[in-house]
């Protein structure tokens, strides 16, 4: 089984619509109640440490998904979300300062997952790091960006204003992500406010269709009608995530 740990709710229902969707190899097994990444992080050490004291000892694999926002607004950088994530994995015994060789390798395929290489048998982690930003003007980058980049086509516009409809709608699909992309953002930075990430934008398409969906609401929207294709082309690299950390896992529990 593997474990999901992500940042917010929108990484959640991204996950839940492809399960929904059987578009991940392997099943991915959600953390719930995680608030933010301090918490994220918490629990993920707390995690990792139980499963050391009992599921170690026992030959029971651990395969973990974590999930990170890019935050340059914060000064964070991919280096320092890797060794965050690497700390974990090299203090789940602080006594004993187990696996302190640890070490975190980049992905020959995809630039924003990392694999952790531990000495740890059974215990397999990727990191996967929002960085593909829908704007260069954001100064944070998260999954909704890729919700954004599914959301902001003309044939999922066109879905979303069906699902939406209105009986005075008069503009056209091009019309409506012109606003989303646009007019709305222009206006409001004319006005001295910062835009800086794609929930921003998520919050105008909502307000445009006139809904109440929150852009975790809006994701398990948007990846319930949009096009498989396009899905696997959009979250290629967690798709391949996942489907490593299920193969890897099912290759320890076949050598038992």
């Amino acid at each position: 089984m593997i474990e999901l740990f992500a940042e917010g709710k929108t990484e959640e229902q991204v996950i839940e619509q492809l399960n929904k969707r059987n578009l991940c190899a392997y099943k991915v097994e959600i953390t719930r109640n995680i608030e933010g990444e301090s918490q994220m992080m918490s629990k993920l050490k707390l995690r990792l440490k139980d499963w050391y004291k009992i599921g170690y000892v026992s030959n029971i694999p651990l395969t973990i998904l974590v999930m990170r926002d890019l935050d340059t607004d914060n000064k964070k950088t991919v280096q320092d979300i890797c060794k965050s994530t690497l700390d974990c994995t090299r203090n789940i015994d602080f006594r004993n300062g187990i696996d302190s060789k640890a070490k975190i390798e980049k992905s020959t395929d995809y630039d924003n997952l990392y694999f952790i290489n531990t000495e740890l048998k059974g215990l397999n982690l990727v990191l996967h790091i929002a960085m593909d930003q829908y704007s260069n003007s954001f100064t944070k980058t998260t999954i909704d960006d890729y919700v954004l980049k599914l959301a902001l086509s003309s044939v999922m516009a066109n879905k979303l204003m069906e699902r939406h409809k209105r009986i005075d709608w008069t503009i056209t699909p091009e019309r409506l992500i012109s606003k989303i992309e646009n007019e709305i953002p222009n206006l409001i930075s004319s006005n001295g406010i910062k835009l800086c990430e794609a929930k921003d934008y998520a919050r105008f398409l909502a307000s445009v269709l006139r809904s109440n969906l929150s852009p975790q609401r809006l994701a398990d929207q948007v990846l319930s009608y949009a096009e498989e294709p396009n899905i696997k082309e959009v979250f290629k690299a967690l798709l391949s995530a996942i489907q490593f950390l299920g193969d890897q896992e099912l290759s320890v529990t076949t050598d038992k």
